[in-house]
């Protein structure tokens, strides 16, 4: 299936972030390691992207007093960029983390101008 192919399944994939989120953060595990494994990370960078607006209003929600404390979807944004992922031996030439860089910075940016904004 390609990256297109995904536009029909975004509803789906939206609920299943926001009702199921150990499951959505092990999809997006395993579509990491896959990619990885076959020399692809430019995909899972494009899935990364193509999913950015679900991951933000997840964390526009989260941002609203101290939900994120209990809430579970915490853990698929933590997966989302890479927080608390365990070092592990690659590539140093290109590491996998290198095509994303820049969609990792971009929702940073984004969440960072809406806490600001939120907080006056």
């Amino acid at each position: 299936m390609g990256l297109n192919d995904l536009d029909n399944y975004m509803e789906a994939i939206n609920k299943a972030c926001n009702n199921a989120p150990y499951f959505m953060r092990w999809t997006l595990l395993q579509y990491r390691l896959l990619t990885e494994k076959n020399n692809d990370t430019d995909k899972y960078w494009e899935f990364f992207n193509k999913i950015s607006n679900i991951m933000i209003d997840i964390s526009k929600e989260l941002a609203i007093g101290e939900k994120y404390k209990y809430e579970e979807r915490v853990k698929i944004l933590s997966e989302y960029i890479y927080l608390n992922t365990p070092w592990q031996p690659v590539d140093f030439e290109k590491p996998p983390i290198s095509g994303g860089v820049k969609y990792i910075c971009e929702f940073v940016k984004i969440q960072t101008i809406m806490l600001l904004y939120l907080r006056g």
